[in-house]
């Protein structure tokens, strides 16, 4: 994809939708500016102007793409695909929304909706009472829905935590993976507990280490090295209460992001048993498709998927008639020999 020559060219993009459908997205597109590592990122305008995405693309290397902005490029869908897949489009919009995505372009790249607030890094230590319960809420609140869809962000930080007076902003799903699975990425952060890196099963409880780190961060204004060092909770009474069990070493000992929700005073926001729909899992499968056309050496290829679901009650009861048939017929041949051998 060349670099725009202006500040708003024509631009017209052939992706995936979320659904598996092809599409071709027309539109006006601003300057590319550096993002994350490897990756670049611009502001799009639908042709009619009625719509606003960005548009994240891999960096282009005449010899070789950056292997550690296409993990990148692969985890943001893949997380946005899961919340797709889970909800739809009814889930919070401070969650990643996708438009669409195409991985075999020259430069990879997606589509998405774009992020909205301000760094809490920016707001730390500046927010009124009833304003840190409202970020605590929608804080907690964006994390159940994640924890619901299976997805652990894996690198939570003051950054990539956004704030607009109303809703929490979540972005940076660069490291994101499954619940289960192990990190794919190293991680050097104080924002996370020790424990989660390279190799080590992602859990969504270590989303809620980082989100207590970062809620105690925006009421003291504390950096994380001091926070962890004096105890996160130390400075308020309040927090002491609310993240109670938080900071425990081992997952299992923390409480989950929606029993932090009850704390707050916040019923449970999502439904616990949500029926699927094939169109969605239609766009996760034109997903593994689209990343398997790449050439092994090029992307690296993520193993893991789903287990077949389970037979259906009357699956099981057809089954089960079907096998004794097969014994009653095959005792019966049995005996047929029997007779023909002694007669």
């Amino acid at each position: 994809m060349p670099e725009p020559a202006s500040h708003a060219d024509a631009v017209r993009l052939a992706c995936l939708t979320p659904l598996g459908d092809r599409t071709t997205v027309n539109a006006t597109g601003g300057r590319w500016t550096a993002a994350a590592p490897g990756l670049t990122v611009r502001a799009l305008h639908s042709a009619d102007g009625a719509e606003l995405m960005e548009q994240w693309a891999v960096v282009p290397d005449p010899d070789r793409p950056d292997r550690e902005a296409l993990d990148q490029l692969h985890n943001e869908i893949r997380a946005a695909l899961r919340l797709v897949r889970r909800y739809g489009s009814s889930y919070p919009a401070g969650l990643p929304h996708l438009v669409g995505y195409d991985l075999n372009a020259d430069r990879p790249y997606l589509l998405r909706r774009p992020a909205f607030g301000q760094p809490v890094a920016d707001l730390a230590g500046r927010l009124l009472l009833n304003q840190r319960h409202g970020f605590q809420t929608s804080l907690f609140r964006a994390l159940t829905f994640l924890t619901e869809a299976g997805v652990v962000h894996g690198g939570l930080h003051p950054g990539v935590v956004r704030w607009d007076g109303r809703e929490v902003c979540l972005t940076g799903f660069g490291r994101a993976g499954a619940a289960g699975e192990p990190y794919r990425q190293e991680v050097s952060s104080p924002w996370m507990p020790p424990r989660a890196t390279r190799h080590v099963i992602a859990d969504p409880r270590d989303d809620v280490w980082a989100a207590g780190l970062i809620a105690s961060h925006v009421v003291t204004g504390l950096p994380a090295g001091k926070l962890v060092a004096n105890g996160a909770t130390a400075e308020s009474s309040s927090l002491a209460s609310l993240l109670d069990g938080v900071f425990a070493d081992e997952p299992g000992s923390r409480p989950g992001a929606a029993q932090i929700l009850r704390r707050l005073g916040d019923p449970l926001p999502v439904d616990t048993d949500p029926g699927r729909d094939a169109a969605l899992d239609a766009g996760r499968a034109a997903f593994d498709t689209e990343r398997g056309r790449k050439n092994e050496n090029t992307i690296p290829r993520q193993t893991g998927s789903a287990s077949p679901p389970p037979p259906t009650a009357a699956a099981g009861r057809f089954l089960g008639w079907l096998t004794l048939v097969a014994v009653v017929a095959v005792a019966g041949l049995v005996l047929a020999g029997w007779k023909v051998f002694f007669s």
